[in-house]
């Protein structure tokens, strides 16, 4: 009976995850008839950022150079793990196989929350609609923020981590600590110390140490705070019962550390700095530590650890339902993470998650008590139908937020799939030919379809190459488009856009190396306009999404505009207009437009082709 309740189980969820993720592709489907298929997906899927990093690893390149002419050195410190699934369905099912994991992490997300509220006493239909509201919550908060309460944005700005479809992170790397989650409430609340959950531990941690080592420090604090809360009174006895349990799940866990340590030892320096790591001293650990003090005497925080507390106790000393606490021991192992990393870490990166994940472990365990309170409430006039009902509502209510907020009309897009439909019609197509471009979906779509070999490539985050062949690709490729270098700087100069500095330009080809906050700044300097100043030295310590060119960073890129005298002369130049805002690029004689659509332009070389239109 256990066993048909458990597949009915499954069979609903499964159906639920099915009307969750259709509805989205339907429309789309529905309103660019026709279209390039790669080029929905790039449409359709959030953050689309990983896809080169997922076909190199598909063809297993681990360097992601993209040029026939440049050494392949280092490898990218890129925790390849997290995309690796990615790749291996790529491989096996191609393109369709980001619609499939799609809908298979949608189904894992709502059976692990079954799986977990089921364990926490919720019985029924119960642990499928929570499930169902935890899916939806991130979309309902988006849709609650309109509503101006800085409370409302508050929460939504730190909860829009929890669970999205944003590919890797949240969809794939969150279901790993979703999963640590659910067996660690196996292994302490249930004694479930045995072989199998060991295997699983070391596979899960593992895993999570090379896919968002943020979750990994998490994981093992949460595991000894149980291991405490459970048995420090006996921790001794607990070690020699259960010492196969750990040697087991350790040496799986080893394997993975060792590719972790392997990745982070050989991989490219300059990739390090691009991504953003950077080595904090004892000055810089004091002012982490100082925003840390202001973050927990922060009103919303010690309100949110108030009433935390105060469900603790009650259900630690008057419900006595101590398994729901697992969501508690979480919040505390967040906070301990926090502190432990800062004290002690020797370099950091993108230090905001850990913050972000205080408020988010917080919030889910004060939404898991309300669970509780509704299902106390509601239990004793239970109505299957009712249930249901809202059950459909929350299907209902995420596809009908997605919809009102889904736009139809996109030109830039439907130019985009014109002109390479344009393209593919070319005669003599070959990976081997040497493109110029500067935009990223067009690198995309191009890199997806087998092409390798570019003069450029848009984004610094998916390549190996070193910063100094950056700028002198990007030098290369501004001559040969006969721009001066006033331009180029123009390209790169520093923008204030809401209340920081950031120059999309400056990211897509430098990424972090011009991080500027109070803790870091591009080889420690100050050299910045006083208004730049001001505001670095106004900017928090965690934030590292701000990006600030030093003035004499922009003298020593101009005078190397001069003396780079590097030609090159690309088969093809595939160009968006939108990269260049009012910069006027002139293309030389030999080159001819094949076809242009809105603001995408595709030159081909006479050399090489003698169909242009």
């Amino acid at each position: 009976m256990g066993q048909l309740n458990k597949n009915y189980n499954f069979i609903i969820i499964l159906i639920i995850s099915v009307f969750f993720f259709i509805f989205r592709w339907l429309i789309s489907f529905e309103s660019f008839p026709g279209e390039n298929f790669f080029i929905k997906i790039l449409y359709e899927i959030k953050d689309t950022y990983y896809f080169p990093l997922i076909k190199s690893l598909s063809n297993f390149d681990f360097y992601q150079v993209y040029s026939k002419e440049i050494n392949k050195i280092n490898i990218i410190s890129f925790p390849f793990l997290s995309i690796s699934f990615y790749s291996f369905f790529l491989k096996i099912f191609g393109e369709a196989s980001f619609l499939f994991l799609e809908l298979i992490c949608i189904f894992l997300f709502l059976l692990i929350f079954s799986e977990i509220f089921k364990k926490i006493g919720f019985s029924k239909l119960y642990p499928i609609l929570f499930s169902c509201f935890l899916f939806i919550l991130t979309s309902l908060l988006r849709d609650l923020e309109n509503l101006g309460l800085n409370f409302l944005e508050l929460v939504n700005i730190n909860f829009s981590s929890f669970f999205t479809l944003r590919l890797p992170r949240p969809i794939f790397t969150n279901l790993l600590l979703f999963s640590f989650l659910l067996l660690s409430l196996k292994i302490f609340y249930f004694n479930k110390f045995n072989k199998k959950n060991a295997i699983y531990l070391g596979l899960v941690s593992g895993i999570t140490l090379n896919c968002f080592f943020y979750f990994f420090i998490f994981e093992f604090f949460l595991f000894l705070n149980l291991v405490i809360a459970f048995f420090s009174n006996g921790l001794i006895k607990h070690l020699k019962i259960n010492i196969k349990f750990y040697i087991l799940s350790f040496a799986i866990f080893i394997i993975f550390l060792t590719v972790f340590s392997y990745q982070i030892t050989s991989g490219d320096e300059d990739y390090k700095i691009r991504i953003g790591l950077f080595d904090i001293g004892l000055n810089e650990k004091k002012i982490f530590l100082e925003h840390l003090l202001s973050f927990f005497s922060n009103f919303y925080f010690l309100t949110l650890s108030l009433i935390s507390l105060i469900n603790f106790i009650i259900f630690k000393f008057y419900i006595k339902n101590n398994k729901i606490l697992i969501f508690f021991h979480f919040f505390i192992s967040t906070i301990l993470s926090t502190i432990f990393f800062i004290i002690f870490a020797s370099a950091i990166i993108d230090p905001y998650h850990f913050l972000g994940w205080i408020l988010i472990s917080g919030f889910l365990f004060n939404i898991v008590v309300l669970f509780y309170i509704f299902f106390y409430v509601s239990g004793k006039y239970y109505k299957k139908t009712s249930i249901i009902i809202l059950i459909l509502f929350s299907v209902f209510y995420y596809n009908f937020s997605y919809v009102n907020n889904y736009t139809k009309e996109n030109k830039n897009r439907v130019y985009f799939d014109e002109i390479i439909k344009d393209f593919e019609s070319l005669a003599n197509l070959s990976e081997n030919l040497k493109i110029l471009t500067f935009d990223t979906n067009i690198f995309n779509w191009l890199v997806m379809n087998n092409f390798k070999n570019f003069e450029i490539v848009p984004a610094s985050f998916w390549t190996s190459r070193k910063n100094e062949q950056i700028e002198t690709d990007i030098i290369s490729s501004f001559k040969f488009l006969n721009l001066n270098d006033d331009d180029f700087i123009s390209f790169f100069k520093n923008e204030k856009s809401s209340w920081r500095y950031k120059n999309p330009n400056t990211e897509r080809f430098f990424d972090r190396t011009y991080l500027a906050n109070k803790v870091k700044t591009f080889n420690n300097s100050m050299n910045f306009t006083p208004e730049e100043k001001k505001l670095i030295l106004n900017t928090s310590s965690m934030t590292t999404h701000q990006l600030v060119i030093p003035i004499d960073e922009f003298k020593r890129l101009k005078q190397k505009f001069y003396y780079i005298d590097r030609i090159i002369n690309p088969d093809i130049v595939f160009l968006n207009k939108d990269n260049f805002k009012n910069i006027i690029f002139k293309m030389n004689d030999n080159f001819c437009i094949f076809n242009s659509k809105g603001n995408y332009i595709l030159y081909l070389n006479l050399e090489k082709f003698k169909n242009c239109k």
